[in-house]
């Protein structure tokens, strides 16, 4: 990795280091990305990208950069014993005979990462985003969570399948109505295979975790 030297915080806001700033600097961060880069439209909130689902008692990942204090990344944590993104936003992904409704399954949204911090490399080989996923394994180790679930596009869901994650899909459309709508729904299991995928590469972020 390079000189940018990462820490990275899970948590809720206001819980240990996930200080109020560094939470509101995440929501500026998915505004840039979400809106500005991929043009989604989303509604925002003095210039930030806020919905129903961050609350106090949300779960986030957090990666700043250690030396300007940037905030790089974020990543969003919902437990699937309550509503989240999936059957509430995107029932349509979400076949009735697929209950996903447990203690040690959480859903994982709100996927951004700022481009041009680091090496230009595609998506998979970013060492941000591989330090993000350590993140949230070692989340799911401490919680108890075995698997997650995440609504993704197919070209992404493309790409991390072909990583090596081990990714069952949960949605029962066709490829063709998956592309038309633009998303797909599965799962991420915490297996060998995720155990892979985040051990490529030295560790050089500073987790900072507190639930």
């Amino acid at each position: 990795m390079d000189k940018h030297e990462l820490n990275i915080y899970i948590g809720k806001p206001g819980s240990g280091e996930m200080c109020f700033d560094l939470v509101q600097n995440m929501y500026l961060l998915r505004a840039e990305i979400f809106n500005g880069r991929n043009q989604w439209g989303l509604p925002l909130n003095k210039g930030r990208e806020i919905d129903e689902f961050d609350t106090l008692n949300t779960v986030y990942v957090i990666c700043e950069d250690r030396y300007s204090g940037q905030v790089i990344g974020g990543w969003r944590l919902l437990p699937t014993t309550q509503e989240y993104m999936l059957n509430s936003v995107f029932p349509e992904l979400l076949p009735a005979s697929c209950n996903v409704q447990a203690s040690d399954v959480w859903e994982l949204s709100r996927f951004a990462v700022r481009k041009g911090i680091r090496n230009q490399s595609p998506f998979l080989a970013s060492s941000i985003t591989r330090e993000m996923f350590a993140a949230v394994r070692f989340f799911a180790d401490r919680q108890q969570v075995n698997r997650f679930v995440t609504v993704t596009s197919p070209s992404l869901y493309r790409l991390l399948s072909n990583s090596g994650l081990t990714m069952p899909r949960i949605d029962d459309l066709e490829e063709s109505e998956r592309r038309r709508l633009g998303r797909t729904s599965c799962y991420i299991e915490i297996d060998e295979c995720f155990e892979s995928f985040v051990s490529v590469g030295e560790r050089s972020a500073y987790l900072k975790y507190s639930m």
